[in-house]
């Protein structure tokens, strides 16, 4: 070879050591599309045609759409099912199903669904003047004119079985590679727009920036300075018009917050600035920037045991220090913040306190706060603010409303138990702050037709003419059996003395934790950045990958808003534990010894999920930022971990890397301690175990399938019907829980999710959910809280009835199971996973429960026994009866205490107070193998 060739090779393979060097991403897989995106064109339309608005009822509305005068460029079924068909070039064949009622729901949902039952196609077209659309169904046909319609203007036809509504052009921006989330648009005094978002591929994040000028959006720009974990990237524009990027980091185990400058004539980045360096966490950050270039950022920071509220300002180059907002006793969550035209921040921010959420108001400038100003003090649920200073500076309010009694006691055994259910209907409240008064809008968003119950999380906006709007997230379930949702992204604005009917934005069903953005650019113009997550209608509980998209429409007309006095409301909300604060302090402060070591209880739970979970997300779960929510303040527990099935049930991995970062996120020393874990479903003999670990390598485990055996629809999936697992796949799962530190439990043991007890290894299977809240207990048939004690109909029990799966058969075959309590979907506060241990870390809660030093409970009471020197869970060898000791301190009069020894009741007391204790020594026990359990029974029903 000559010198030239070698020299030419070497050359080649440098620029490509180059390219590895700065895109940090191996050849065979490019992380991002970094080839420019197409001119946007003026002429270009999107439409929403519906069919099937009235009846609900079956029928065809097979068709095709003619564009005269300008050109189809794509069609896109909407709310398709399986058998609906896109025939191209310009046609369709779709049927709208028979409706089916969702009455079995209402145990926890006090409203019926919003499930729509029309159909439709999503067209989008370059319309020349003049132009019109000709839609041709099997039904009847109608047209309109693309110019008749200004962006969310909605119209009917074929008397109002049909609509149409003009939505705003959507492009897609993000990569073509990775996950992309949590969008953040800024404009510029140019005419031009900044995007950042966070992208997501194998195990790693790294934030994307895109400029938009002049039609084009710019190649992807990574952020420097970010690995591993981040979130909430946001972008501002400073007096230079330069973005400026802000988000928040995990690194050496902790959450900071940091910022960088792009400076966009050099081409350059600024330093990294890091704003926070406490160590305890500082994430959920929002940020403003005022026309000097000062940037402030506010943030929800853990200090002591509890989120408190603080703020940082940029001045001058020089960050300030750290302010405390609002550092309440209660836990205070995502602020939200805005500037108004003297320079003064406004911040508003939800706080936890007797019992609900309220939201909260105050002002900042020059170093000093205002007066916190109450803005939403009901017992109703009242979180997830945000704020916008309008041109004549008055402070707007938007946040989401619940109902009272948010994640109390709900289940199956606790139909009227007055609780509330986590994924609850929710409306739109807005309140205006104005010259030391607050006033409301004449009318509520929730008040227009399309919005309803089922609106969450409310982002304002200011459009190019003043206008003050709210893009929000909206749900909508599948007009079919087991409703599953999604929630899309729409906005609406207030005109004069009402708000507009809803505009959808295109392709933007997703999850109810993304987070959209809207922005004025510089020309007037509208702009919006949301996610999606590109579920469809079949199977909307599936997610396939998150994508960025931008929607471009005009500004409305300018309005002034109409504003009134509120009126004074009488909302009251029963307690549904009428000392809890008593109960959890003689719980938390209870301490006791074993084997010379002190102990204290935990309160836990391994089961709960969230809108993740494909076989009831959606419905009430809640979603996962909600699980945080209620785990450390409605329920006001130690421990517990999401336990989605298979950790969302999706091709990607996407969802259980959220799940990990957030684990992480809401880790609180001293106060709550987050485990990782999740869901894995097979049906009976074998089945559902859940999976909880202390470390985030932790990995939702493949099903072993059996060979031969057809497709699953997922394969991370419960196999269909039960039987596409092999036989040795809970061996297999045990075998890959020896090698972290985890352990599963079994649930529902007595269900169709439940087992015969085939299998069991102690080491990492110590422990059994007796008692669901979700469903009953599974000690014993004819046991207290068990379905033959509660329906006479043991076959119609929720799950089903498989005898066999009881728990006292797993302890009658030897098996050293100990117990604990959990929720499952739904329920709340009613179950308790109790653990006693001297080590409230992750690491230490694991083992203890290994050690089985747990016992379930339905409510919080406090339950120590031990046989001699010996504690709950332990197994040892005697040569004699020793004395059995019980301490028991109930939430109200105890009237039971039952020992058992094998399937008998060996002595039982009836108390009737509130606390007590119990000695015993068992004289007549006979040589051998014996296990003996404590079941206390409250007057009221409750069990430990």
């Amino acid at each position: 070879m000559s010198k030239r060739k070698i020299l030419a090779l070497i050359t080649a393979m440098s620029a490509l050591l180059l390219a590895l060097v700065v895109y940090g991403q191996s050849p065979q897989l490019p992380p991002m599309a970094r080839s420019e995106f197409p001119v946007d064109d003026q002429n270009e339309a999107m439409f929403l045609i519906s069919m099937g608005e009235k009846s609900g009822q079956p029928q065809d509305w097979t068709g095709e759409v003619i564009v005269l005068g300008g050109e189809l460029e794509t069609l896109r079924g909407y709310k398709f099912d399986i058998d609906d068909r896109v025939l191209p070039p310009n046609g369709w064949s779709v049927k709208q199903r028979q409706p089916v009622s969702q009455a079995r729901e209402t145990i926890y949902f006090s409203e019926g669904w919003i499930g729509e039952p029309s159909v439709g196609v999503m067209i989008t077209l370059l319309a020349q003047p003049g132009c019109t659309v000709e839609v041709k169904t099997t039904r009847g046909n109608f047209s309109f004119k693309p110019t008749d319609f200004r962006i969310g203007e909605r119209k009917t036809d074929l008397e109002g079985d049909a609509a149409v509504v003009r939505l705003p052009v959507a492009r897609k921006i993000g990569s073509t590679w990775w996950n992309d989330d949590f969008p953040s648009i800024a404009a510029d005094g140019q005419g031009g727009l900044w995007v950042v978002w966070t992208g997501y591929h194998a195990e790693h994040d790294e934030l994307g920036l895109r400029h938009y000028k002049d039609g084009k959006w710019s190649n992807y720009l990574p952020v420097p300075g970010n690995q591993g974990d981040v979130w909430w990237p946001q972008a501002l524009i400073d007096e230079n018009d330069n973005p400026w990027v802000v988000y928040a980091q995990q690194d050496n185990n902790n959450w900071d917050l940091y910022a960088v400058r792009y400076d966009k004539e050099r081409n350059w980045w600024s330093d990294v600035e890091q704003i926070t360096d406490h160590w305890m966490v500082d994430s959920n950050h929002q940020t403003a920037m005022d026309r000097q270039g000062n940037l402030y950022v506010t943030w929800q920071g853990l200090r002591g045991k509890n989120y408190d509220i603080l703020l940082k300002v940029r001045r001058d180059g020089e960050w300030s220090k750290t302010y405390v907002v609002s550092g309440s006793e209660g836990n205070e969550w995502e602020p939200s913040i805005a500037l108004d035209s003297t320079g003064r921040a406004w911040i508003v921010w939800d706080s936890y306190g007797n019992g609900d959420y309220d939201v909260f108001l105050r002002s900042f400038k020059d170093g000093r706060f205002g007066e916190e100003i109450a803005v939403a003090g009901t017992p109703r649920l009242d979180k997830r603010a945000s704020v916008v200073v309008d041109k004549e500076d008055r402070v707007w309010i938007a946040w989401e409303q619940g109902d009272v009694n948010w994640g109390k006691d709900l289940g199956f055994t606790e139909k009227t138990g007055g609780g509330t259910a986590l994924g609850g209907r929710r409306h739109l409240r807005v309140a205006v702050w104005n010259k030391g008064l607050l006033r409301v809008p004449a009318q509520q968003p929730d008040d227009v037709a399309f919005v309803g119950s089922g609106s969450f999380q409310p982002r304002l906006f200011t459009d190019g003419n003043g206008n003050v709007g709210i893009l929000f997230l909206r749900r909508t379930h599948a007009y079919k059996r087991n409703a599953k949702a999604w929630w899309e992204q729409q906005l609406t604005l207030y005109q004069g003395d009402q708000w507009t009917t809803p505009t959808p934005l295109p392709l933007s069903w997703n999850r109810p934790d993304t987070r959209g953005d809207v922005v004025a650019a510089s020309d007037g113009q509208l702009w919006a950045a949301y996610s999606t997550d590109n579920r469809d209608y079949p199977f909307p509980h599936r997610p396939v990958r998150t994508e960025i998209y931008a929607a471009r429409m005009p500004s409305w007309p300018a309005r002034t808003p109409v504003l009134v006095a509120p009126q004074v409301e009488s909302v009251s909300a029963a307690p549904t534990h009428p000392d809890e604060p008593g109960d959890l302090k003689a719980i938390r402060s209870y301490r006791t010894m074993i084997h010379g070591r002190e102990v204290q209880i935990l309160r836990g739970d391994t089961h709960r999920h969230t809108d993740m979970s494909w076989d009831g997300g959606g419905t009430t779960d809640g979603s996962f930022s909600e699980f945080w929510r209620y785990m450390i303040d409605a329920a006001n527990l130690d421990w517990g971990n999401v336990s989605d099935h298979q950790g969302g049930g999706t091709y990607m991995d996407y969802y259980w890397w959220l799940q990990g970062k957030a684990a992480d996120m809401y880790y609180m020393p001293g106060r709550y301690t987050s485990l990782f874990g999740y869901e894995r479903g097979m049906l009976y003999p074998d089945g559902h175990r859940n999976i909880v670990a202390a470390e985030r390598s932790l990995r939702v485990l493949p099903f072993l399938r059996k060979i031969n055996f057809g497709p699953m629809r997922q394969p991370s999936e419960i196999p269909p019907g039960g039987g596409g697992h092999a036989e040795n796949d809970v061996k297999y799962l045990y075998k890959y829980l020896h090698r972290i530190k985890a352990f599963c439990l079994s649930h529902t043991s007595g269900t169709r999710m439940g087992t015969d007890w085939r299998d069991n290894d102690p080491e990492v299977e110590p422990v059994v959910e007796i008692f669901q809240g979700a469903r009953t207990n599974y000690e014993e048939i004819g046991a207290p809280k068990a379905v033959q004690t509660l329906d006479p109909k043991p076959d119609e029990a929720p799950g089903g009835f498989r005898p066999d799966g009881y728990v006292n058969h797993a302890w009658a075959k030897g098996y050293r199971l100990g117990v604990v309590a959990s929720s499952d979907h739904n329920s709340t506060h009613i179950s308790y996973a109790m653990v006693y241990t001297h080590d409230r870390s992750r690491e230490g809660i694991i083992d203890a429960v290994k050690r089985r030093h747990t016992y379930g409970a339905t409510d919080n009471i406090i339950l120590d026994y031990r046989m001699g020197h010996h504690f709950m869970g332990e197994d040892f060898e005697s040569d004699q009866a020793l004395p059995i000791r019980v301490y028991v301190r109930g939430t109200k009069n105890i009237a039971a205490i039952r020992l058992i020894r094998g399937q008998k009741v060996l002595y039982s007391v009836s108390p009737d107070r509130q606390e007590t204790t119990l000695t015993y020594l068992d004289n007549n026990i006979s040589k051998g193998e014996h296990y003996y359990y404590i079941r206390v029974e409250q007057q009221d029903g409750e069990l430990a």
